[in-house]
């Protein structure tokens, strides 16, 4: 086999000389450049056919080509042993101060509080936005000193002028400067009527103001439709229609309750709250024959209740026998008022008002407002105020 030439010059003066024969080195080039990429790849290189001769004249002669051995792969990299972590070097203390220096003295802080104060409401809403909802719990309600007195106005007859008390009294309490919370338990309670609305809203509190008035100490009238058909009663403690009840009421000077007819259910939770019970009776068979009953419904948990005779009329001897009945029985549980018949009550309602509006001149106005003064002297309202109460979205 003829010598392969050392550089491209020798190869080319070779080319040029008439009759010389040279060497294809295509072949071998490849060959080459496949050993090198084995290097990358381990493992043993794929074979690759021969080289087809190319076509050439025939006094060109191809010498057959070395074969190349292949590049066996490099030995793994031993591993090198984890550096152990060197000693923590201990903080070099500052140099101290030259002397006649001011040296500064780190801030005593106090030391923190073991719980934080929970009455602080937007804070906690800030980091505990679940927790900020809930309110505060019944008995926490009930424990404040300054919560206003509950009256809660319930019979078990129908007719007696339970909702018509409720709104007429409110109101000549409210002619006294007290700013009164009424509350109604029935679906379609009337007390809205009352005061000149036109429509039912259940579950909002809703603001009436008075008509303009000489005296101008007539405070306006708060009214909700609580529905306990919402709230149903849970186990233990917390009872959330108290709660609403409560919660809606506060800062008022009184609440009264105008509960819907022979509702045992929602007495017996709103008993729960100690309030003064009043009783409307009207001077018939059908009131006098519940007093047995409603002696022993309102008498857990024990609470004050008085009884109210209601649409009485001197003239007819019934209503004189029956008072001279009930004031025999109650004793000092009944009121030393009654309330007289009288037409214009039912026309007040009718156009949108009390009677203390309608007709503030009549007998029945005159009653109500007596009843309103001997109610505000025997359970003193609380002082109404807006101090430290938050504004709501109702």
């Amino acid at each position: 086999m003829t010598e392969r030439p050392d550089d491209m010059t020798t190869l080319y003066s070779q080319a040029h000389v008439q009759g010389t024969r040279y060497l294809d080195f295509s072949a071998s080039r490849q060959e080459v450049r496949g050993q090198f990429r084995l290097r990358i790849v381990p493992g043993p290189a794929p074979q690759r056919e021969a080289p087809q001769p190319s076509v050439m004249q025939p006094h060109q002669l191809v010498e057959p080509v070395e074969q190349i051995e292949p590049v066996e792969p490099a030995e793994p990299v031993e591993q090198i042993e984890p550096v152990e972590p060197a000693e923590p070097v201990e903080p070099i203390e500052p140099a101290e101060l030259v002397e006649g220096t001011h040296q500064p003295q780190p801030l005593e802080l106090p030391a923190p509080r073991e719980e934080v104060a929970p009455r602080w409401y937007a804070l906690h809403s800030v980091f505990n936005p679940a927790e900020a909802d809930e309110e505060e719990s019944l008995e926490e309600q009930m424990s404040l000193e300054d919560r206003p007195p509950l009256l809660v106005v319930f019979s078990l007859a129908g007719g007696v002028g339970k909702t018509c008390l409720v709104a007429t009294l409110g109101r000549a309490l409210s002619a006294l400067g007290e700013h009164v919370f009424l509350a109604d338990t029935a679906v379609c309670g009337l007390l809205p009527f009352y005061f000149g609305s036109r429509e039912f809203r259940p579950g909002v509190v809703r603001t009436f103001s008075p008509p303009d008035s000489p005296s101008g100490v007539d405070a306006p009238v708060q009214l909700l439709n609580l529905q306990p058909e919402r709230y149903p009663r849970a186990g233990g403690d917390h009872d959330l229609f108290l709660a609403e009840l409560l919660r809606d009421g506060r800062g008022a000077s009184r609440i009264l309750v105008d509960v819907a007819t022979a509702s045992r259910e929602v007495t017996s939770r709103l008993l729960q709250l100690r309030p003064t019970v009043l009783v409307p009776v009207l001077p018939d068979l059908s009131s006098l024959a519940c007093l047995g009953l409603l002696d022993i419904l309102l008498a857990d948990p024990p609470s004050q209740v008085l009884y109210l005779l209601n649409q009485f009329d001197a003239s007819v001897p019934l209503h004189l026998d029956v008072r001279a009945m009930l004031q025999e029985q109650l004793g000092d549980r009944l009121i030393p008022f009654v309330l007289r018949r009288s037409s214009v009550v039912s026309e007040a309602v009718a156009d949108g008002m009390t009677v203390i509006d309608y007709a503030p001149d009549s007998g029945a106005a005159e009653d109500y407002r007596a009843l309103a003064g001997w109610l505000h002297s025997f359970i003193t309202p609380a002082v109404a105020g807006h101090a430290g109460s938050r504004w709501s979205e109702r």
